[in-house]
């Protein structure tokens, strides 16, 4: 099956996979004005019709607020109006996918400048924490766990988001992406979810803030009381 991903969180990108075809695409502009080219571009340079795609893979975030809500949105149409299966991917899972390294480790990925959210997992059993802020925030958490695993911490996403005065750093951190293979992660996930019997209604999709929206914390705080 032909895998359509498509990924607004930050840098905008689409990729096909599936069928021994593969390609991706990276816009230079926002969600708004060059996901449509994203897509028409990963479409044409692996030789296949929109007709093709029997599903879509769209990661859900964090990440940008304004892009999430373009790139999700878009991944919803599409899926209504051609009746395509749809499953959304984490951007945290993106970022870490193809590693291999050992736990503790976190996934960090960008939100509005210099404001970073992470997920951090001392084991693979161990339940999840998660943390949010600047660069200082990020550091503090990785640093925390660190010290409760008596070993340094392996970064997958956005480095640059933690400056350590120890040794909380471990030795294979992951640089961010090269432009378009955060796509093509999303559909590889994407694909992988499928073939395991994830939910893949488009209806299902939510998407994933990190944090509650100041849309919605303005709403409530304009509600009359009682």
């Amino acid at each position: 099956m032909i895998v359509l991903g498509i990924t607004t969180s930050g840098p905008v990108e689409a990729a096909v996979v599936g069928d021994d075809r593969t390609a991706t695409a990276a816009g230079n502009g926002q969600a708004l004005s060059s996901l449509l080219d994203c897509i028409t571009s990963a479409l044409g340079d692996s030789d296949t019709a929109l007709a093709d795609v029997g599903a879509v893979a769209v990661c859900t975030g964090p990440g940008s607020f304004t892009g999430l809500r373009i790139g999700v949105a878009f991944a919803k149409g599409l899926a209504q109006a051609r009746v395509l299966p749809c499953v959304g991917v984490s951007a945290y899972d993106v970022v870490e996918s193809g590693s291999r390294a050992r736990f503790p480790r976190a996934a960090i990925v960008t939100g509005k400048r210099d404001y970073y959210y992470a997920r951090l997992r001392i084991s693979a059993d161990a339940d999840v924490e998660y943390a949010r802020g600047g660069q200082g925030e990020i550091s503090a958490a990785v640093e925390r766990m660190a010290q409760a695993a008596g070993r340094p911490v392996a970064l997958h996403g956005e480095t640059g988001a933690v400056r350590s005065r120890s040794h909380a750093i471990g030795a294979a951190s992951f640089a961010s992406r090269a432009r378009g293979e955060r796509a093509r992660a999303v559909a590889q996930l994407g694909a992988v979810r499928l073939s395991e019997g994830a939910e893949a209604d488009w209806r299902r999709i939510a998407i994933d803030y990190g944090q509650r929206p100041n849309a919605v914390i303005n709403w409530e705080a304009r509600r009359p009381s009682g």
